[in-house]
């Protein structure tokens, strides 16, 4: 039988002990991670965030329960969910940046929300929808308009076009030379005809063979050239060509001047739907900002405390996400460092936590006035004694057991 006071200490050393066991049991089942085996994009993601996939050193935490002769066996399907590390003090900056990128992903959510809500205003209005509609079919005409240019210009610039029309001015001062070339022995042979009556058949008979040739040698073209006829043809097509393309090219610019007066009236209507909306996204948009940089002044802090290779504020002037990735990495860095030191210790761990749990183990069973199995039950029987339905141990011990049945 034991009075209030004692049982409040009795209490106060179930409680220590109940503490002791917990921290033996997580020695037990926390397992040591081989953060060797983590690699690629898991590295830039937060720690507090599981891995795709990662191993462990399973074989470091048999070997340290057997060197250190635990005695507790642990309960059935217990075991360590990832990140249980962060439980220590020294990995409280990962649940601080933890909780900064809870709250930028939070904002950024109210931004797309809210961005959502103008887009959908902008969506619903008849004007700018209109707007939108006739830019479209503009957009579309002028791209039809342009692969026509396109085709028209590629066939006045094939060969045999660009040689007709370089051949066509060359091909009349041919003509011209064998005109002027057949008037001249006219001109001789009428000379001829009329200073030498003698040989008058003769000079008759040249001149008609020189007039003769002449006429059927003018269609000819030069050494080389295109026959005229066929250059007539082709530059008759040349002539349609370019009108067709001036043509083209005057539409292009009409349109794209209407285009751009489309576009100044598209932009003006966009803002004045967007306009209610300005305000309130640039403050979200300012606060999503200021949120980015405490996340990385949250990691900066960090790396500057445990990481001796890091110059303090070097992510401040990186981008945000691959300033995260960044340091994110290197908290990976630290954390291989930190586990090889605690798979080193588990062993020292394990033997102190052993014998603090048998210290307390043995002070509750010289001074608990009821054995081991009945040791849970010390809270209930305090708070009985102290609301006064019980006046010593074994009363509130009876009221329990009989509460029990």
């Amino acid at each position: 039988m034991a009075d209030l006071n004692t049982m409040r200490d009795v209490l106060a050393h179930w409680q220590a002990y109940q503490a002791d066991e917990q921290e033996l049991q997580k020695l037990c089942t926390r397992q040591p991670v081989d953060c060797a085996s983590i690699q690629g994009e898991d590295r830039t993601r937060c720690m507090y965030l599981e891995p795709s996939s990662y191993t462990c050193h399973t074989e470091a935490l048999s070997d340290a329960i057997a060197a250190s002769a635990v005695r507790m066996d642990p309960p059935a399907g217990s075991g360590s969910s990832w990140g249980w590390w962060l439980e220590d003090a020294e990995w409280q900056a990962i649940d601080e940046l933890r909780r900064s990128l809870e709250a930028l992903d939070a904002t950024r959510a109210a931004h797309a929300a809210f961005c959502d809500e103008a887009n959908a205003v902008v969506a619903a209005d008849e004007a700018y929808a209109e707007l939108i509609s006739t830019i479209d079919a503009y957009t579309a005409a002028d791209a039809e308009d342009r692969a026509a240019l396109a085709e028209c210009q590629a066939l006045r610039s094939d060969p045999e076009h660009r040689q007709a029309a370089d051949e066509d001015g060359s091909g009349r001062g041919w003509t011209r030379v064998r005109i002027a070339a057949s008037v001249l022995v006219i001109v001789a042979g009428l000379a001829a005809w009329a200073c030498v009556p003698d040989y008058r058949g003769v000079i008759a008979l040249c001149v008609s063979v020189v007039a003769l040739l002449s006429v059927l040698l003018m269609p000819l073209p030069p050494k080389g050239g295109m026959a005229p006829w066929r250059r007539h043809r082709i530059n008759e097509g040349n002539h349609v060509l370019d009108q067709k393309i001036a043509e083209i090219e005057a539409k292009i610019e009409l349109r794209a001047r209407e285009l751009k007066e489309l576009g100044e009236q598209r932009a003006a209507r966009l803002a004045a739907l967007l306009e209610p909306y300005r305000s309130p996204r640039e403050k979200l948009e300012a606060l999503i900002t200021r949120q980015e940089h405490a996340a990385i002044e949250v990691l900066d802090g960090d790396l500057v405390k445990r990481d001796d290779a890091y110059e303090a504020g070097s992510l401040g002037k990186l981008p945000f996400d691959e300033a995260l990735a960044a340091g994110n990495e290197r908290e990976w860095q630290l954390l291989e460092a930190w586990m090889d030191a605690y798979i080193a210790e588990l062993p020292h761990a394990m033997e102190h936590a052993e014998n603090v749990l048998g210290t307390e183990a043995l002070w509750l069973e010289g001074h608990a006035p009821y054995g081991r199995r009945n040791w849970p039950d010390t809270p209930e029987i305090v708070r009985l004694m102290e609301e006064g339905s019980a006046q010593d141990s074994d009363a509130a011990f009876a009221l329990v057991s009989a509460s029990a049945r």
